[in-house]
């Protein structure tokens, strides 16, 4: 049995990043740590973070937006979510993303979650809010987004989820987390 935390291989720790390339948005590299009293490599996405929303309108709809996704060359059902500019605040990125994405703009938003989606390879940390009070402004889409977007009640969200028509792990995690809360802000 490997003991580290009484000393005897001992801690393990980061040591540095290596860049290998750089992307529009993400560094890939890698990650320089001591393991098992050996330094060792891992392969890093070093990422900004990310904000995924629920927005729920007063009727208990809730606002599901279908991506296509080139990398996978799939349309998805996801939550409205983007990922940070560097150095952005996430309640800001997460107005910003689902008024870009859906046209709509929140007037009240509350953290719910955090969570890392793959911390084994990337540094990426998502964020997830509700959005309640929702006024339509018009969406802004980017040049490299195709989105349409479907208000779907939210208990047929979540059975999406099991029938395996909701795929996206950000998605299943932000929708399931609402509903933890009642698809309303947790009294803080």
């Amino acid at each position: 049995m490997a003991v580290w935390c009484n000393g005897l291989m001992g801690r393990p720790s980061r040591k540095g990043f290596r860049e290998l390339c750089r992307g529009k948005r993400f560094v890939f590299g890698q990650t320089i740590a001591t393991v098992k009293g050996r330094e060792q490599l891992f392969d890093t996405l070093l990422h900004p973070g990310a904000v995924a929303i629920v927005a729920i309108d007063d009727t208990g709809m809730i606002l599901l937006e279908k991506q296509y996704r080139p990398i996978i060359d799939k349309w998805l059902y996801e939550v409205p979510a983007g990922t940070l500019e560097n150095g952005e605040d996430p309640v800001k990125a997460a107005r910003r993303e689902l008024l870009e994405e859906t046209g709509y703009e929140p007037q009240k938003l509350c953290h719910i979650a955090s969570f890392y989606p793959s911390p084994g390879i990337s540094t990426e940390l998502i964020h997830v809010y509700i959005a309640r009070d929702l006024v339509y402004r018009g969406e802004q889409l980017e040049e490299d987004e195709l989105i349409e977007t479907t208000w779907i009640q939210a208990e047929k969200a979540i059975d999406m989820i099991w029938r395996g028509e909701i795929v996206d792990g950000k998605t299943i995690i932000a929708l399931l987390a609402a509903k933890n809360f009642g698809y309303k802000c947790p009294l803080i």
